[in-house]
């Protein structure tokens, strides 16, 4: 699920959520519910991973090359969410010096940052937009804001 709007830039995305069960028939480690920022199509994005089934938080810059997609990890913490309770995940982004800056705080905690310095092409410095993802996981979603930050 993505924004109509496709014009956000420096924004945090402030979102509570509650992962309620992850697929039994998946066993992917990257399982969970993910926030997208800087979104510009299924396949150039940033994506922030705040509560999978490996525990990790993960910040990634999906980019195509070519014919196929590549993902490039840019940061990543151990950083476990509890399923069946409610949490907050706050995602910022920011151009800073020709690169775009993520900031993650869960449950009033800032637990990872990263920088796209144009790993796998070009930093995705442009405005897009924003969204959520569940990766064989049930969730739900509450109290999503987005504010300017620019």
């Amino acid at each position: 699920m993505v924004s109509e709007r496709h014009d956000i830039m420096d924004a945090i995305v402030h979102v509570r959520f509650k992962v309620d069960s992850f697929s039994a028939a998946q066993e992917s480690s990257w399982s969970g519910l993910h926030v997208f920022v800087r979104y510009q199509d299924p396949n150039n994005l940033l994506v922030v991973s705040v509560c999978r089934r490996d525990g990790l938080v993960v910040i990634k810059k999906k980019i195509a090359e070519g014919d196929q997609p590549a993902y490039y990890e840019l940061g990543m913490v151990p950083h476990p969410c509890q399923v069946g309770s409610w949490h907050t995940a706050q995602v910022k982004v920011q151009n800073v010096d020709g690169s775009a800056r993520v900031w993650v705080r869960i449950d009033g905690k800032d637990v990872l940052s990263a920088r796209d310095n144009g790993q796998g092409g070009s930093p995705l410095t442009k405005p897009g937009r924003v969204g959520f993802r569940g990766d064989n996981v049930a969730f739900e979603l509450d109290d999503v804001v987005v504010t300017p930050t620019g």
